[in-house]
């Protein structure tokens, strides 16, 4: 029976996610350069891996993509796990037997915070690695055996290639261990825990320095800044900090409105700690505290939706847990009414994750069409400019071409790719005008190079264009001939110097 339920779990999440559309919708710029990582030889997988966990590329490439979106493939895989992960917590939980099991499943297979989770990151999975290790919990909780704690010691470090925040979950578990040690005042048991965990902040300390850090930019740090604990303005600027990052993530536990998920999840913990499960119940406010402590450090953001996934389905079980106790409350006095109040609670998780089911989250971003439309119209002579941003889709779509991946501390993933033997391509590395400037006299340099009478053209692609840089481009091309192809929703442009006649298809004077 428990096998059927996790199948049918676990397929449901093709259902309420809309798996056409994750096929066929293109990679933005953070999951494009996710995806170049395929495109470099495996040996530069290390130091292409600053904002994705190592272990996630090396995962993507036993994906048949084919250059296509089929990556997505895994991170909706893993969503299928915490789901089916989820339903054994609960019957792990012992609150209201398979019902609440599947309660407890169904709130993380309708958590809005991973039902908004389908672009090409690791975050579903820190989801299943945060649920896995409340499961090893909860399973040492019922029955403590060596073999279990070596279980969950293991997991806790293994857990960190796919996801960065199991060190959150894992030092809140054996924070929590600890201290049911002590309160037992069981020294044989603080013992184990306490050399288990000696060997796990080791195992963590050595991966950080040697896979980690050394792929942290000063960019990708900068622009967490206002996901960072505020070290001044006292009080006002703590309370400021922690309203916005409550309204920012809490209302994706699972009902929208934050002070009814408040109330599930505090509710929810309290029966967990009334029925005993003080372990499991202590483990999701020692990961928010422990997460409040690396973003006071500036190690680590606190209150973004995207670096949050992993708690936030943690809460949603927490919720489940007090709706199964109340639905087994109700099995106790009126059996007849247990189906119907199950039903009833699915039902009003199901209306409340419904703007989010099947939804279309990903950004809208397209430079595999502009790609594409360059690929078939370019000419010998022409030079394509690709800006900074557009430069990753560009790399991962146009599979004519193999591009290269350097070290660039301009941007927050520490890379861009190049192409040093295509002299016809112009790379940005930034997009102020001085950098839209440059690469302008660039390509018209070479154009000069192919003599007086060149019939050469420019195309410009552009992806993920900030608020000041499409200005930038009109006030750089003013009063030149510039033909725009609505090509996707970031335009592609193609600009024809003096020298160059004829048009290249149907399109508008920009």
């Amino acid at each position: 029976m428990d096998a059927l339920l996790i199948a049918g779990l676990s397929a449901a999440v093709l259902l309420v996610h809309d798996v056409s559309y994750l096929l066929h919708q293109p990679f933005w710029m953070d999951e494009a350069w996710v995806a170049d990582s395929l495109r470099a030889p495996m040996h530069l997988t290390p130091r292409l891996s600053s904002s994705t966990p190592l272990g996630w590329s090396l995962l993507l490439r036993l994906v048949p993509a084919g250059g296509g979106q089929g990556y997505r493939l895994v991170p909706l895989a893993f969503t299928m796990m915490a789901t089916a992960t989820a339903y054994l917590l609960g019957r792990e939980l012992r609150i209201g037997g398979r019902a609440g099991a599947v309660l407890v499943g169904v709130s993380v297979l309708l958590c809005p915070g991973l039902l908004v989770r389908d672009d090409l990151k690791q975050y579903t999975a820190e989801a299943w690695a945060a649920l896995t290790v409340l499961l090893l919990v909860a399973r040492l909780e019922n029955q403590w055996s060596g073999r279990r704690l070596a279980q969950l010691m293991v997991f806790a470090v293994a857990g960190l290639l796919v996801a960065d925040t199991v060190v959150f979950v894992g030092l809140a578990a054996i924070a929590a261990l600890l201290l049911d040690s002590l309160r037992r005042r069981d020294r044989r048991r603080a013992f184990q825990v306490g050399g288990g965990a000696v060997g796990v902040l080791a195992a963590w300390a050595g991966f950080y320095a040697i896979v980690i850090r050394p792929n942290v930019t000063a960019k990708l740090e900068s622009f967490w800044d206002v996901a960072y604990v505020p070290r001044h303005g006292g009080v006002h600027a703590l309370m400021a900090f922690m309203s916005t990052a409550t309204h920012n993530v809490v209302p994706y536990i699972g009902f929208r409105w934050w002070p009814v998920d408040a109330v599930l999840v505090l509710g929810g913990l309290a029966v967990l700690a009334r029925r005993g499960r003080f372990l499991v119940a202590a483990v999701l406010p020692f990961t928010l505290a422990l997460q409040l402590a690396a973003s006071g450090a500036r190690r680590y953001p606190f209150g973004d939706l995207r670096t949050s996934t992993f708690w936030v389905a943690m809460a949603s079980v927490a919720a489940a847990g007090g709706v199964a106790a109340a639905v087994e409350a109700v099995a106790r006095r009126r059996r007849r009414l247990s189906v119907a109040t199950l039903a009833v609670s699915i039902g009003l998780w199901t209306l409340a994750a419904d703007p989010h089911i099947r939804s279309h989250p990903i950004p809208d971003e397209d430079a595999r069409a502009q790609t594409a439309f360059v690929d078939q119209h370019f000419r010998p002579g022409d030079v394509v400019i690709v800006s900074e941003t557009a430069s990753f889709g560009f790399a991962y779509y146009d599979r004519r071409l193999h591009p290269t991946f350097a070290r660039f501390a301009g941007i927050e993933n520490g890379f861009l790719p190049s192409w040093p033997d295509q002299p016809w391509i112009v790379r940005m590395t930034g997009h102020r005008p001085a950098d839209v400037s440059r690469a302008l006299g660039q390509a018209a340099a070479r154009l000069a190079a192919e003599g007086p009478r060149h019939t050469g053209r420019i195309w410009i692609v552009r992806s993920h264009l900030f608020p000041d840089e499409a200005p930038e481009w009109r006030a750089a091309l003013a009063g030149e001939r510039v033909i725009t192809y609505a090509v996707g929703r970031e335009p592609l442009l193609l600009y024809e110097p003096p020298a160059t006649s004829g048009s290249s298809g149907p399109a508008h004077v920009a």
